[in-house]
């Protein structure tokens, strides 16, 4: 999978590969893919195939041909090939995932320990941990971020479904959701949280959350702690006003205050997200946003450039 500031990176790994392995596919897809598309041959020459858009049956289908020994690729949509005359072929996109319940859980079983796996830059109360997702996409606009706002969600059951299934195979106690913003409907949280309540998963979970979001629906957090969440990260990325205009991260400081407020008044770790070297920030503005920070009931601070 590739972003943008990683291509020189993939770029030497893949030219490794090839030379250590020169038997091994090399497949890159991801948002830097799917907007670059077929131009970035020329920029990674050891890729032999390229997804575009969400890959989830592309790659199998892939699999699948290669297994058979198939010369023609032509019926995988969302792929960029060469054929063996070393044509570039594009073939028909793939349209995105409407029901995501039709995708499998994943197969954990194939990694090395589940239970052992902790590198991480995330915090756990109760090991062993593990990672879930249960949503794709965004509604938001930040301008600084390439997810879809194709927004879908597994539904309630199936992220329960899930939930068991890493407890009674892995004895799995806590979860960390990577959803863009697991919290990102009013129904859908209290849907999710209340399908952990009644199954009683007695699991502690932590999330990416959004400010606004708990700002205007505070009553949301004793249902969200009373389910297992202890702490939960958010999207600050500035201390001025205008930086955040800028980068429409659609969230005001009166917003930021409140919720952080009550995130501290129920107890749940806080952590604030910060970004240092916007196009428009200066002194005055990078340290604006070190003194705002500062002045949050924040449990944790994360400065990235």
């Amino acid at each position: 999978s590739v972003i943008t500031i990683k291509v020189g990176i993939v770029k030497d790994l893949a030219n490794y590969l090839k030379k250590e392995f020169p038997h091994i596919k090399i497949v890159l897809g991801g948002n830097h893919v799917t907007n670059v598309k077929e131009e970035l041959f020329k920029t990674i020459p050891d890729a032999d195939y390229l997804m575009i858009g969400e890959a989830y049956f592309t790659i199998v289908e892939l699999a699948k041909s290669l297994e058979k020994g198939s010369d023609d690729l032509s019926s995988v949509n969302g792929l960029v090939w060469k054929d063996k005359d070393n044509k570039l072929i594009i073939n028909n996109p793939r349209e995105d995932i409407k029901d995501l319940d039709v995708l499998p859980f994943p197969a954990r079983h194939l990694l090395q320990d589940l239970t052992k796996n902790y590198h991480s830059d995330t915090r756990y109360l109760r090991k062993p941990a593990t990672s879930m997702v249960t949503s794709l996409g965004c509604y938001y606009r930040c301008t600084f971020c390439d997810h879809t706002r194709n927004v879908r969600f597994f539904s309630p059951k199936y992220v329960a479904d899930e939930i068991e299934h890493l407890k009674e195979r892995f004895g799995i106690k806590e979860i960390h959701f990577w959803d863009e913003i697991f919290i990102m409907t009013r129904k859908r949280t209290l849907d999710v949280c209340n399908e952990m309540i009644n199954r009683k998963l007695d699991i502690t979970w932590s999330a990416y959350g959004r400010l606004n979001i708990i700002a205007k629906n505070p009553d949301l957090l004793p249902l969200i702690k009373k389910s297992g969440c202890w702490y939960m990260s958010f999207g600050v990325e500035s201390g001025s006003q205008a930086v955040r205009d800028f980068i429409k991260k659609d969230l005001t400081e009166d917003e930021i205050k409140t919720a952080t407020e009550i995130m501290q008044e129920h107890g749940i770790f806080t952590r604030g997200l910060f970004m240092i070297g916007h196009p428009v920030d200066n002194k005055e503005t990078i340290n604006e946003t070190i003194d705002f920070a500062r002045s949050l009931p924040l449990n944790s601070a994360q400065f990235n450039l």
